[in-house]
């Protein structure tokens, strides 16, 4: 078997979220912006947009790799950056979480980047055979 179910759902589920918010980013700026309390002017709105289209790169990436083997040295520059991406990315919401109240969204996507974090984690240093 080329590839592990586990590994494949994790590909799976990291494209589906970072799919879902690069479309929300790059078509809805101004929208999430405004939801967010801050003034769409163009150079937010001009960074809001490269993020999704960072987020929609990494959905692509991650749903082309399904396929693969990932884990202990196979596919190990993947895995390395779904971790920095989900690491950093959790880091970064827990440290929103901790500096103010925050919505719903906010903490949904706080608790998916640190699961997604914690299974690439193991992902990494667990061999897939």
């Amino acid at each position: 078997m080329a590839t592990d179910i586990k590994t494949r759902w994790l590909l799976t589920t990291s494209a589906l979220l970072l799919a879902v918010l690069g479309v929300a980013l790059s078509f809805l700026p101004h929208e999430i912006l405004m939801l967010a309390g801050a003034e769409p002017v163009p150079r937010l709105v001009l960074l809001i947009q490269l993020g999704g289209a960072m987020a929609l790169a990494w959905a692509i990436l991650n749903w082309m790799s399904r396929g693969q083997r990932v884990g202990g040295i196979y596919s190990r520059p993947l895995a390395l950056a779904n971790v920095l991406h989900f690491g950093t990315g959790s880091v970064t919401l827990l440290k929103m979480m901790t500096a103010g109240p925050v919505g719903l969204p906010e903490t949904v996507l706080a608790v998916a980047y640190v699961a997604l974090a914690l299974w690439w984690a193991a992902a990494l240093v667990t061999s897939p055979v």
